[in-house]
């Protein structure tokens, strides 16, 4: 199992690309995430719809 610590690693690690690569990211409508659950969520649905630039944006709204 991965540690938070080495998650956390990794996704500073890819902060340049996503900070100055990602572009203009479209907003997406009716996507809420609970902010006071300290829980795992679970993000999928169909290849190429989206899911990686949504995480993109959540990180530059949100930092790590």
């Amino acid at each position: 199992m991965i540690s938070k610590h080495i998650l956390k690693k990794i996704i500073t690690a890819n902060e340049e690309f996503i900070l100055r690569h990602t572009g203009n990211i479209v907003v997406r409508e009716g996507i809420l995430f609970p902010e006071t659950v300290r829980k795992v969520v679970v993000f999928y649905g169909a290849k190429r719809s989206g899911k990686t630039f949504i995480l993109y944006d959540l990180f530059k709204k949100y930092g790590v």
